[in-house]
């Protein structure tokens, strides 16, 4: 598969087939009702664009803490969190993945000596939004930016 991934702007990313120059723009975590197909120098068939667009798909569901997410479940953690917030989570959640043991998991979250608040934060919430939260976090770091607009977009995003 030659298909590459980049942020395009804020929230919203591009996955390129790279042989063929197909491009498919979407809304970060929304994926399959986002999609914008641009298709470059190609003349499309029915053939090539079943092909170029599986590959594109396959590429997606492998960066799947981008481009797919539960909206509901994350604009609820997003919406008790301020923008500050949503900064410290950024830099303390960086490189910390979900983990089935909950045990675990407490404990990569005592590591980062989280403030008083996003302690709260996390307390309180669902292990579903948890999770929501990381995929986020770590999405950002995926192809970062001025992490204080990243933080107003996701807010304007998920209200």
């Amino acid at each position: 598969m030659s298909c590459s991934i980049r942020r395009s702007k804020g929230l919203e990313w591009v996955i390129r087939h790279d042989e063929s120059g197909v491009m498919v723009g979407f809304k970060e975590g929304d994926f399959n009702d986002s999609q914008d197909v641009l298709f470059g120098n190609i003349e499309p068939n029915a053939v090539n664009i079943a092909s170029i667009m599986r590959e594109i798909a396959d590429q997606a569901q492998e960066v799947e803490f981008i481009s797919m997410c539960d909206m509901g479940t994350r604009k609820a953690i997003v919406s008790n969190m301020s923008e500050t917030m949503l900064i410290e989570a950024a830099k303390k959640l960086k490189g910390i993945y979900w983990h089935e043991d909950a045990d675990e998991f407490a404990d990569d979250i005592d590591l980062i000596n989280p403030s008083k608040y996003l302690r709260e934060v996390l307390s309180m919430a669902t292990v579903d939004q948890l999770e929501e939260l990381l995929r986020l976090v770590n999405s950002y770091w995926v192809d970062p930016y001025e992490i204080d607009q990243w933080a107003k977009d996701v807010k304007q995003m998920y209200k």
